[in-house]
């Protein structure tokens, strides 16, 4: 059954989500075997010198698919009835892409170098419910007795690893609301909306803010008076990840679907070089202080056992800000996809005991339901792809700075509207 790859006229009905599901986990289940272990090999060897041996992983990761956090009233194509799940929350699509993806993980690691003990494994999330499930997810099929995605009797209601999610109020490594409010505020709306539209997508829009204009009209049909906010939301995302889902969507977004998906990638790196500093600070820094512990036989996370496994759940955004630090090449321009991931592999020295870093990133999954092996990254400020561990540390540290000022931020037109 052809349910993914192209959005098709059944689709543009709707398509059953049980449609979905089988054809989606196979394709990454079938990546499940073919790589095991020498995706993370215990030992690296280099050509006429000495070996490295892995001692810990921190992995940075996007959440899965999440339904969007608001709904306009009486939109006939984005209905809270089809994300049973609630808004903001992951999908049922993206909890069962989620346990599929973790149990490509648990055969990248165990048992050659997992062994299944919990508390060898620490985790924090932001306070967004999406990035705690999707991490819940992925551990449990790391941790679990059986494969969770295929046999629903393996789907024990527990989580065998503690998962670190603070109150929003309480969240020091992800803004609140309205810190995120102030930050998106600031962005240089006017530029931003001047951006031309690439001749090769579209003769008929000229600038993003002719798009957007288009959109917000044929919103505007059901839903008067809509903010710039839900218009993003609800209709910009909300309308994308329809698309994702294999679910129903108007033929005049369908028929602009290239200039969508561009106007999707300009304006989410406005988005998230606004939030650069105050979203990607704390997690920089946890992850330097997990590496350290590793590194120094101990652990300041949880117990005093060292962890070999550290995951932090967490958003396109944060992704985007730690790759633009660690990667001269990163095309901000780009969104992160679902379960897009930094791995920081942690190794020692068989002689010295001198540590370094593999930094390698996968870009989650594509829309065909396959996900993307990840892939050695150069570091900014190293030669190798084994770099050592303080040079690791140093660009993660001074990449961000601790306070959410304006002079850190980018400063938004003294004419730029609040809303379109």
């Amino acid at each position: 059954m052809y349910c993914r790859t192209r959005m098709t006229a059944t689709m543009r009905k709707g398509t059953a989500l049980g449609c979905l599901l089988p054809y989606v986990a196979l394709s990454i289940w079938a990546q499940v075997g073919a790589q095991r272990e020498d995706v993370f090999p215990k030992r690296v060897c280099e050509r006429d010198y000495p070996c490295w041996d892995l001692r810990h992983v921190s992995v940075v990761l996007r959440h899965t698919a999440r339904a969007p956090t608001v709904f306009l009233p009486h939109d006939p194509y984005l209905r809270p009835n089809l994300y049973p799940r609630g808004a903001g929350r992951s999908t049922l699509l993206g909890l069962q892409q989620a346990l599929v993806v973790g149990r490509l993980w648990k055969s990248w690691w165990r048992p050659h170098f997992l062994s299944g003990d919990v508390n060898e494994v620490a985790a924090r999330t932001s306070h967004h419910v999406s990035c705690f499930e999707t991490t819940s997810s992925l551990l449990f099929e790391v941790y679990s007795p059986g494969p969770c995605h295929s046999s629903p009797s393996f789907c024990l209601p527990f989580d065998p690893v503690m998962i670190a999610a603070p109150l929003e109020a309480n969240d020091e490594n992800y803004p609140d609301q309205a810190k995120l409010t102030k930050a998106i505020a600031r962005i240089n709306t006017t530029t931003v909306m001047k951006t031309p539209v690439p001749r090769s997508l579209s003769s008929r829009f000229q600038t993003l803010g002719d798009f957007v204009k288009f959109v917000q009209s044929h919103a505007e049909h059901f839903t008067p008076n809509v903010s710039f906010a839900h218009l993003y939301e609800a209709v910009l995302y909300g309308y994308s990840l329809n698309r994702w889902e294999g679910l129903a969507l108007p033929t005049w977004a369908i028929d602009n679907w290239p200039t969508w998906t561009w106007s999707m990638d300009v304006l989410n790196s406005a988005i998230s070089k606004s939030l650069r500093i105050p979203i990607a600070y704390g997690v920089a820094q946890d992850v330097v202080q997990m590496l350290r512990d590793a590194a120094q036989g101990s652990s300041s996370y949880q117990s005093t056992q060292r962890k070999k496994l550290a995951l932090f759940g967490y958003h396109d955004t944060t992704i985007s800000a730690l790759m633009s630090a660690l990667d001269p090449q990163w095309d901000r321009s780009r969104r992160t996809s679902y379960l897009a991931a930094i791995f920081f592999e942690l190794y020692e020295h068989e002689n010295d005991g001198e540590f370094a870093v593999r930094v390698r990133y996968s870009e989650g999954l594509s829309h065909d339901g396959r996900y993307s092996p990840p892939k050695v990254l150069r570091v900014k400020g190293c030669n190798k792809y084994l770099c050592p561990l303080d040079n690791v540390t140093k660009t993660l540290n001074t990449s961000f700075t601790p306070h959410d000022t304006e002079a850190n931020s980018i400063p938004a037109d003294a004419d730029a509207p609040a809303e379109l």
